[in-house]
């Protein structure tokens, strides 16, 4: 019997997709053969950043319905259907239910889960370690497992065409086909936070509590800061919301009350005092009561992916390119799709001709709002530019109880999910011009990631209830700028937009951002010896590297000479350029994108097999 081995590294999400596709697609084959799969993790599998030892109040950002880690009978060409359980079905056989605030276990008071529950990303953990279970224990007898709790640090060119993969200690392992899916890495700092850092280091001496975080995660190492330090937070997306959370219910603190109005903060004693800012000083939008059951999508009305191939077109015969300006192409059809939603929402109807639809200016105005509610704003001091905020907060966590359909604005912004395939459609493997991609991520999706992508409502609900308690307080007003003073030993952030100047000094900062993925700054042995060997190389989109490694549309790596490795596939944050917008878990009955990749990659490999384009191996052996 042939036997042919297969690595997957990274042992997360989506190496647990690409598993979960091997085991449904081989198991189905009839041709005599037998596959080893090597799984490299040093970590528990399935689980990735989402550890199941995590403490409960880290939520997930998405509802429990939502969330499967099996393909559906939408899924295009990934294979056989195999049913399995979602998140939401798994959790309730489980016997997890709702009781005084928290998601217990074999609790018989409380309520039932609900599909539009938000969980703690520690039963997720489980989830994705029960599902890997699940697939070991039902492998059918020509599929082995072996699993190697360490890290791949190179991929080497091995005898016939096979790949060598290099672990910790020096160790080779020959396999036919790997995928890599390795998620979230941490980078290098540039040379302005290494500036940081060794500045911090070195007044150190003169304010004991002076610290500098690069990165808050494991989020743990935050528990050295002192209660009597002042704290400023740089973002105020999700990961400052992580942040929030361990430097208050982390310290013992809890909120009070049942309805969002009576909620309030009764702090433990050990908090520090909490300033966070961004580059537009807005908090994240919550997201809307959801009203779409588990699988609802609004379905484009004008930014379809037949509208963006038009574009394509016109733009060919424009300019002798089908790459697209997202701005002066792509935008206004994306804007004219959030007001009409805003406008069918605001009415109360179904829907309006699309034909003949145009939008008020009324509709315009209040869609620029969304992206920009500082426009035209003029702050006298630091407190007025706080009013304004929490009267924009209290306005949104009211438009969010008012739901994702039946609110014009939580409508609109949740179409925005709705329609990322589109969006994907449009921007992957450099859809836009290059000037128009790097304009693209640096000024329209932290908007979207803003209004659309935004926390649960109850986290909203409990930064007001932190604002109002004078644990939490903003920054001075957007574009603030941040400043090291070594007389002081002090971290020093200013305002630029205030008519009265504000100046404020802390003795902690921590960088409440996740790095993007780049080849080139990567901590990850792997990444740099694969950079180093030429077997892959930074995704570029003509000058611009927006992120990633290079990839074909098949999902193969591509060397620095331009040669393809048929028999190895990039999936996930590691392709973060040359795809858009991989972060996101698999969603049942919507045709997820990630289920569809993993499908068709292990589609790819079955065909290598059958068409004999790959000789096997009988053992591969570790060799030092």
């Amino acid at each position: 019997m042939n036997t042919y081995h297969v690595a997957i590294i990274g042992v997360g999400p989506r190496g647990l997709n690409i598993l979960e596709r091997i085991k449904a697609i081989f198991e189905q084959q009839l041709i005599e053969m037998e596959l080893v799969v090597h799984l490299i993790d040093p970590g528990e599998p399935g689980q990735g950043t989402h550890v199941a030892n995590q403490l409960d109040y880290f939520l997930i950002n998405t509802i429990a319905g939502q969330v499967t880690m099996f393909s559906d009978t939408t899924v295009t060409n990934a294979g056989i259907v195999v049913k399995g359980q979602s998140l939401l079905e798994w959790a309730s056989e489980q016997g997890y239910r709702y009781a005084d605030g928290s998601y217990i276990k074999a609790c018989q008071e409380g309520r039932s889960l609900s599909e539009n529950d938000y969980l703690p990303r520690s039963i997720l953990g489980a989830y994705l370690t029960s599902v890997f279970d699940k697939i070991v224990y039902s492998l059918p007898s020509n599929i082995k497992l072996r699993h190697y709790r360490c890290r791949a640090e190179n991929l080497v060119n091995g005898k016939d065409d096979c790949i060598d993969v290099v672990l910790e200690e020096g160790y080779k392992l020959a396999v036919n086909f790997v995928f890599i899916t390795i998620g979230h890495s941490q980078s290098k700092p540039d040379f302005e936070e290494q500036k940081m850092s060794e500045k911090v280091l070195a007044c150190g001496r003169h304010n004991p509590h002076l610290a500098y975080f690069h990165n808050p995660y494991p989020i743990t190492k935050l528990t050295s800061i002192s209660p009597q330090a002042s704290v400023v937070v740089q973002g105020m997306g999700l990961t400052a919301y992580d942040v929030i959370a361990q430097l208050t219910i982390g310290r013992g603190g809890r909120f009070i009350g049942n309805t969002p109005e009576q909620i309030w903060y009764k702090p433990s004693g050990r908090e520090p005092q909490i300033m966070i800012y961004s580059r537009q000083s807005l908090p994240f939008s919550g997201r809307g009561v959801n009203e779409k059951g588990i699988s609802g999508q609004y379905q484009a009305k004008f930014f379809t992916q037949q509208q963006i191939d038009q574009l394509r077109q016109r733009a060919f015969q424009i300019r002798r390119t089908y790459q697209l300006d997202f701005f002066e192409e792509l935008y206004p059809v994306l804007f004219k799709e959030m007001c009409y939603v805003y406008e069918v929402t605001k009415l109360g109807v179904r829907e309006l001709n699309p034909q003949l639809y145009a939008p008020s200016e009324e509709v315009k105005h209040a869609i620029e709002y969304i992206f920009n509610p500082l426009r035209n704003s003029d702050f006298k001091d630091h407190n007025d530019f706080e009013t304004f905020i929490l009267k924009l907060l209290e306005d949104d966590i009211v438009q969010a109880f008012g739901g994702n359909v039946s609110n014009p604005l939580k409508a609109t912004t949740d179409m925005l999910r709705d329609v990322r395939d589109n969006l994907r459609y449009a921007v992957d493997y450099g859809g836009l011009t290059p000037s128009s991609h790097k304009r693209f991520l640096k000024e329209f999706c932290p908007i979207i990631n803003r209004i659309a992508v935004g926390p649960p409502k109850e986290r909203n609900i409990e930064l007001l209830a932190l604002l109002e308690a004078g644990i939490v307080k903003l920054g001075p007003g957007p574009n603030s700028t941040l400043e090291f003073s070594e007389q002081d030993s002090k971290f020093l952030l200013k305002s630029t937009q205030l008519r009265s100047p504000s100046v404020n000094s802390f003795d902690v900062l921590i960088r409440a951002k996740l790095d993007s993925f780049y080849p080139t700054t990567d901590r990850s042995k792997l990444i740099k010896n694969l950079l180093r060997s030429g077997m892959v190389t930074p995704y570029k989109n003509g000058a611009f590297h927006p992120g990633g490694i290079a990839i074909d549309e098949s999902q193969n790596i591509v060397t620095r000479d331009g040669k393809v490795y048929k028999n190895i596939w990039a999936l996930g944050v590691l392709v973060e350029g040359p795809n858009f917008y991989t972060y996101v878990l698999p969603r049942p009955f919507v045709n997820s994108k990630a289920l569809q990749d993993a499908g068709r990659c292990v589609l790819a490999m079955l065909n290598q097999i059958v068409c004999h384009e790959t000789r096997p191996l009988h053992e591969a052996k570790l060799e030092n």
